[in-house]
């Protein structure tokens, strides 16, 4: 009895999750469209990045994911595609979302563009659609890449747990509808990304800190001393003339 009572909630779980990939379907009537395009500075198109386009529905009665389309970026960094939309994926009373996600893989022997840390390759944008017939336009910006010499120094610990810490913060990703304070602060319609964290652990230190090259990128300085914390941040308008080492005080 217990073995079927087992199997019994195996098979209606099953059956509470459908996936469909309809990536290679044809659209001939009531096509959505779907093109952007994927822009380094000066709009400069990249090519060879892989989107996928999808709507996912969850809940506790059970889950729904349709793979609708699956494009690649050309020379000069477009990408377009239609497809058929299914009148409960646009029904804005039904629960659901669409989700564009790009996947930067084929570009990871790129030494020109700052991207992410590998295992964040993915990244998505999420949004309602409701109308059929207005096309879904975004655009994805990568910046290309510097780096600015930091000097963490005289950092001296007075308790378990005192840190010195410095991470840059510049534009990246997809075109923000709401944009953060910070993203006003650095004068850009795009989404944030952070470094990794670069951690000070003798008593001066020499970080090669990566940053967003021909924008404002935004350093945060993070201390904790004697137990409590605090953090500044230094806003570097990266051009020709900026500075190439900035040393800062614990």
């Amino acid at each position: 009895m217990k073995k079927l009572v087992i199997l019994l909630i195996a098979f209606t779980l099953t059956n509470c999750y459908e996936s469909i990939d309809d990536s290679d379907a044809n659209c001939s009537t009531d096509c959505s469209i779907l093109q952007g395009k994927v822009i380094t500075e000066n709009n400069q198109g990249i090519s060879d990045v892989d989107f996928t386009f999808e709507f996912k529905r969850w809940s506790t009665l059970g889950s729904y994911q349709r793979t609708i389309s699956k494009v690649s970026t050309d020379n000069n960094g477009n990408f377009y595609d239609e497809f058929y939309l299914k009148d409960h994926e646009i029904d804005p009373e039904k629960k659901g979302y669409f989700l564009l996600t790009a996947d930067l893989s084929n570009l990871a022997g790129n030494t020109d563009l700052l991207l992410p840390l590998a295992q964040d390759f993915e990244l998505s944008d999420s949004f309602k659609i409701v109308d059929r017939n207005t096309p879904i336009e975004q655009t994805f910006y990568i910046p290309k890449k510097t780096t600015v010499k930091v000097n963490l120094n005289n950092f001296v610990v007075a308790q378990e747990g005192d840190s010195f810490v410095v991470q840059s913060t510049f534009p990246f990703g997809f075109k923000d509808p709401n944009p953060v304070t910070m993203a006003t602060t650095l004068d850009t319609d795009y989404e944030l990304y952070s470094s990794k964290f670069y951690r000070a652990t003798e008593t001066n230190n020499t970080f090669e800190v990566v940053l967003a090259q021909n924008q404002k990128n935004n350093l945060r300085i993070f201390r904790r001393k004697n137990g409590v914390n605090e953090y500044e941040d230094l806003v570097l308008d990266v051009k020709s003339t900026s500075p190439s080492e900035i040393t800062i005080d614990y």
